[in-house]
């Protein structure tokens, strides 16, 4: 059972490590727009902790501002899978060109197919 010095320890230690980025990860994430990118340039390769990683170059559709050029490093299990023509999911800043989350490789467009928006019944 952990004692509550410990868990304070961890509490703090988190929140200087991978948790001093979470409340901004929380407002780009609430605030963000969800949106495709699609891969001009893919390099594969390691970073230096020897996991797989994969470097290039997208344009991003931001649905407000229009497309944008943007670069990109990507370390992930699956990074493998980003080649030249994927397309990615992305989220991006509202008002300006800034992607700041990827969320992986678009699953419809692994099979071919494009992205459709949903279609909705008509109101009544």
């Amino acid at each position: 059972m952990a004692t509550a010095s410990s868990l304070a320890l961890g509490i703090l230690l988190f929140s200087l490590g991978p948790g001093r980025n979470a409340p901004r990860v929380a407002r780009d994430v609430r605030e963000g727009l969800l949106t495709q990118a699609d891969v001009t340039e893919a390099h594969h390769g390691v970073d230096r902790l020897n996991r797989k990683q994969v470097r290039g170059h997208r344009v991003v559709h931001h649905p407000a501002l229009g497309n944008f050029h943007d670069e990109f490093t990507i370390v992930a299990p699956w990074a493998e899978s980003v080649t030249q023509h994927a397309r990615l999911d992305v989220v991006v800043q509202p008002h300006e060109p800034k992607t700041v989350l990827t969320l992986g490789p678009d699953p419809d467009r692994s099979f071919g197919l494009e992205l459709r928006p949903p279609s909705h019944p008509a109101a009544d």
